[in-house]
């Protein structure tokens, strides 16, 4: 059944960009969403990128505000979607782990609010993209 799940997932995604290579923005914002509510009942990880497509479909859509919204919610749900896959004891790869993920939404909102030509947030989010990716490497250099 989970096999079923993840092959629809990656579908959707491909499906996803599909629509978007024909600039049809709502279908292949379904098919992300659709995606999105399966992984819930997958435990297979997914990559932060992979989260990241439906807010970037969105502000290239025109839905600026939605798209943000979905970045604050993958940004509070962090820490859930690292602790879900990663054994509890292991507190510093948590922590490393968030930091990477943390880094990555924010490069991505940059990227949403350069194109909004919004540069002051743009930069805003660039700095907290460098912080966390400092605090990632921190935390990487420690563990060797």
């Amino acid at each position: 059944m989970e096999n079923q799940e993840t092959e629809r997932i990656d579908a959707l995604h491909r499906e996803a960009t599909s629509y978007k290579d024909k600039k049809e923005w709502e279908k292949a914002i379904i098919c992300l969403r659709e995606a999105d509510s399966l992984k819930n009942k997958t435990s297979t990880i997914y990559p932060i990128k992979h989260y990241l497509r439906l807010p970037l479909f969105l502000q290239q859509a025109g839905r600026f505000d939605e798209s943000m919204q979905e970045f604050e919610k993958l940004i509070n749900e962090s820490e859930q979607r690292v602790l879900s896959w990663l054994p509890k004891r292991n507190i510093s790869s948590k922590k490393m782990l968030i930091h990477a993920e943390l880094y990555e939404i924010y490069k991505a909102m940059s990227t949403a609010c350069k194109r909004e030509k919004l540069l002051e947030l743009s930069k805003k989010y660039l700095a907290l993209h460098e912080k966390h990716k400092a605090e990632h490497r921190k935390l990487m250099n420690n563990k060797k």
